[in-house]
């Protein structure tokens, strides 16, 4: 028998944290409890078509909290047990992965706020493992129907875990499963919030460009607006983009025009046909931001570009925006971490792409001329070691500027 701590967040969860991070007791003035959710909750798991070797029963620590109906976080006491012998024949690691898998399965389930278009994303870590396994993200439908991409990840899974020597059935584990409730489908304009409510919920109208229809096109409609700003080079004055912008029958025959070149049937976009929007503008990367603080990125184009079709999702309905950190409220919006802030330094920006993580400079020329080669949103390593402090360096000018005082209260990289 296991004892473990599982903790289940619905929420984005970006970076892996530590096991003091992620299960760290932290109280918050906003969190909302609600003692009627406080129930037992037993979750069994199990692989194979006869008896189950493991399952997990799962116990509430403490109240279940929600914020703003975005976020729920509960943790649970867990007991994994093992109901027979093992056999020869009991893969341990594809008896975990599916106990896994029902576990999830049975949370979405009990959680009726979910949809379909919903994301699912969980971490496993052991002390019997060098690191944690962090899932890729899924959907609730592939929960649901059982995907062949989530069968593959999870038999990819149960050899990793395998692999290990030091595995067992009575190893300790953390895991965290993260819901994020998406949006569903686009369909029509919508409700708008009204100005009251806006301002309560702390919604802004800035840099947002409002489409205006009475059909099922808002999500195309969106698209071919911004695609010919961004075909102006962001210029507002170009006709073709006024024309688009102002709801003319241009717009309504081009949105039309793009649900037959991606062979989307007209009606409500979700997630899956924003793929196919995607797939049928090559060159240029969609991006959908939620309209609901705290404003997450429902969508974004697996590949990067400079010619970025930025949308805002309310409800049912799509508007087009030309400019996140406008209308986010920031000085500045990262398009290669998807980040936002107001102080352009390395401390409030450590972005890859915008800064050498070595030195911390953003016009270092190592780093520079060792990206130059690699496609984008691709990042060189560093090669050159310093013997002084052990830090790996892109070249000589990367070098030579760790090891000189930043300013004169500020000491070299090398000796912090």
């Amino acid at each position: 028998m296991c004892h473990c701590l599982i903790q289940i967040v619905l929420m984005s969860s970006q970076n892996r944290r530590t096991h003091d991070e992620a299960f760290f007791d932290e109280d918050d003035d906003d969190w909302i409890f609600d003692p009627a959710l406080d129930q037992v909750m037993t979750q069994t798991g199990g692989g194979s078509s006869t008896r189950p070797l493991l399952d997990f029963e799962l116990r509430p620590v403490g109240a279940r909290r929600n914020w703003r109906n975005v976020l729920n976080k509960q943790r649970f006491e867990a007991t994994l047990k093992q109901h027979r012998d093992v056999t020869p024949r009991d893969n341990l690691g594809q008896e975990l992965t599916h106990a896994l898998q029902r576990s999830i399965e049975q949370q979405i389930d009990q959680d009726p706020t979910l949809t379909p278009h919903s994301m699912v994303h969980f971490t496993m870590q052991s002390s019997a493992f060098t690191h944690a396994f962090q899932s890729t993200t899924f959907t609730v439908r592939e929960f649901e129907e059982g995907s062949e991409r989530l069968e593959t990840y999870l038999q990819s899974l149960a050899a990793k875990l395998n692999s290990n020597e030091e595995f067992a059935p009575d190893d300790t584990f953390t895991m965290e499963t993260t819901f994020i409730r998406t949006p569903g489908p686009g369909r029509g304009n919508g409700k708008r919030y009204k100005p009251s409510c806006a301002a309560v919920r702390g919604i802004v109208k800035r840099s947002r460009v409002t489409i205006q229809n009475k059909d099922n096109l808002c999500c195309a409609r969106a698209i071919v607006t911004m695609k010919a700003l961004v075909d102006a080079n962001g210029n507002p004055r170009d006709q073709d983009y006024h024309n688009l912008k102002q709801g003319r029958p241009v717009q309504e025959r081009l949105a039309k025009e793009l649900h037959r070149l991606a062979n989307v049937p007209e009606g409500p976009c979700g997630i899956p046909e924003l793929q196919q929007f995607q797939a049928a503008l090559p060159g240029y990367q969609q991006k959908v931001l939620s309209i609901d603080p705290p404003h997450m990125l429902i969508y974004a184009g697996p590949v990067p570009s400079d010619k970025i079709i930025r949308l805002i999702k309310e409800d049912s309905h799509y508007d087009d925006c030309n400019s996140f950190h406008g209308f986010l409220s920031k000085s500045y919006f990262c398009d290669e971490c998807n980040r936002r802030y107001d102080h352009d330094d390395f401390q409030h920006h450590p972005c890859d792409g915008k800064w050498c993580p070595a030195c911390k400079r953003k016009d270092c020329p190592d780093f520079i001329e060792a990206k130059r080669p690699l496609e984008r949103g691709k990042f060189p390593k560093p090669t050159s070691i310093c013997p002084l402090c052990h830090r790996k360096f892109f070249g000589d000018q990367c070098y030579n500027y760790h090891l000189h005082r930043r300013s004169l209260n500020i000491p070299s990289i090398c000796d912090t």
